[in-house]
């Protein structure tokens, strides 16, 4: 007789089982616990009972070898879970794929195939002491309420001793673990989980992918392409980056772009014409076949245009070209039109600028459009548009008309510049006619507030 005891309330990774054996003729028993300290998601009754069926077929086993057994000798096994029973009598048969506790229904299938002695297993009903007196019980009924108070008294002293058994079983032949965990469950559905753990999909969002859907498509889709799929989501396909590591000749630079290093990413936000050219041609023939299968406009438009933004910093080639273009243009802007707190802000390291991301670019050409509005409200000499300080003519001579000098000798001559406020009667606009071009400068909602809080403390400081 076997069973098995989970307690949640105590511990919530650890199981016991427990199992006595019992002779028809003379009436002794033997018994045995096991306590199992797995994790949360694997431990429970279930398997629990299974570790009981493993303890008393193991036992069997020990105590069959070297000796012979008539065929005629048949030692039933009780236990008080069906499925258990189902298991042991039906020993050939398969798991399923996503089959739980798998590690040791397979070596418990594994154990009653392999035994000596041809076992028999039989339902109990369980505790059946909460309802009948000791007298009243068959004597397999008996069993399984001893065992159970067995499995309870060792999970409790257990959990206060610490003491466990191994989580590895003696002659188990497959063992799949991930990050130091035993894989208890469906291989397939904790790589698959594990998979998704590693920033491919956000943890939130696992989930929510139909992937019964994925599964299906990609079925219908000839095998190569399965298998493309597969090793471009993986990473693991021939790129540069990892064909160096295969032939040391191999340079870790894009064949197209010359972009270093050439990673799995690079081969969609490749922004070599050609390539490019591709890509917008396989997004026009899938935003065709969407209106073929009579999507909804808006799906199809939300679907092209995120396609057609591709790239780390989400904006297409035009909007990139116009960004680096706009910083440029205020590279060249004259330090003498900004307010002595702004300077600071053309000396930075406009390498790193032109390296970083469109999201810093943005930020930087924001702040310089509200150091020039802060300027033009103070009646900075020289900040009178907010595009009139930047040079077109860089290559222009240092003392011609209009020239860096020229402006500053003019404003030696004028003497000290007159700073004019304003009245609290003027609207923003009226102030700062830029105000409305300011807050929808391109930049995100994140960044939208405090470049709003830096333009009005400047405005109120003078």
């Amino acid at each position: 007789m076997s069973d098995g005891a989970y307690e949640p309330l105590l511990s919530e990774d650890v199981c016991s089982c427990a199992m006595i054996v019992m002779c028809t003729r003379t009436g002794q028993r033997a018994s045995l616990t096991w306590v199992e300290r797995s994790d949360r998601l694997s431990a429970d009754n279930y398997r629990a009972e299974i570790l009981g069926g493993i303890a008393l077929q193991l036992l069997v086993k020990v105590a069959c070898e070297g000796k012979y057994l008539s065929p005629s000798m048949s030692p039933r096994f009780g236990c008080d879970n069906k499925r258990v029973v189902h298991h042991g009598n039906h020993p050939w048969r398969p798991l399923l794929a996503n089959q739980g506790q798998a590690d040791v229904l397979r070596y418990y299938q594994n154990l009653v195939r392999s035994c000596p002695a041809k076992c028999k297993m039989y339902h109990v009903h369980g505790h059946l002491d909460r309802y009948l007196r000791r007298d009243e019980m068959t004597p397999a009924e008996i069993l399984n309420c001893d065992c159970d108070q067995l499995a309870g008294a060792a999970l409790r002293w257990a959990v206060e001793h610490g003491c466990y058994i191994d989580r590895f079983l003696p002659g188990e032949d497959i063992v799949v673990s991930l990050n130091g965990c035993k894989v208890t469950g469906s291989y397939m559905r904790a790589i698959t989980r594990h998979w998704g753990d590693k920033d491919m999909i956000p943890p939130g969002m696992f989930d929510d992918v139909y992937w019964d859907g994925v599964e299906k498509v990609l079925t219908s889709c000839p095998e190569m392409f399965s298998v493309w799929a597969t090793k471009q989501l993986s990473g693991f396909f021939g790129n540069n980056h990892l064909m160096r590591h295969i032939n040391g000749h191999t340079v870790d630079v894009c064949p197209n772009c010359s972009c270093h290093p050439e990673r799995p990413q690079h081969i969609i936000f490749c922004r070599d014409p050609a390539r490019s050219t591709v890509f917008d041609s396989s997004v026009d023939k899938l935003a065709e076949w969407l209106a073929s299968q009579r999507t909804d406009a808006s799906l199809t438009i939300l679907l092209s245009e995120y396609l057609r933004h591709r790239g780390p910093d989400g904006l297409t080639s035009k909007q990139t070209q116009a960004l680096v273009q706009r910083c440029e243009d205020l590279l060249w802007t004259d330090p003498s039109t900004l307010l002595d707190e702004d300077r600071y802000l053309l000396d930075l390291d406009f390498d790193a600028l032109g390296d970083g991301t469109a999201a810093s670019r943005q930020m930087w050409i924001s702040e310089m459009e509200a150091a020039s509005a802060a300027a033009r409200t103070a009646g900075l000499d020289g900040a009178d548009d907010l595009y009139s300080n930047t040079f077109q003519n860089p290559s222009q001579p240092i003392d011609t008309e209009g020239s860096i000098r020229f402006r500053r000798r003019c404003r030696r001559r004028s003497g000290l510049i007159e700073y004019t406020g304003y009245s609290s009667s003027r609207t923003m606009e009226e102030v700062n006619p830029l105000w409305p071009r300011l807050l929808l400068c391109g930049c995100g909602k994140e960044r939208l507030l405090p470049i709003a809080v830096l333009y009005l403390g400047r405005l109120m400081t003078y």
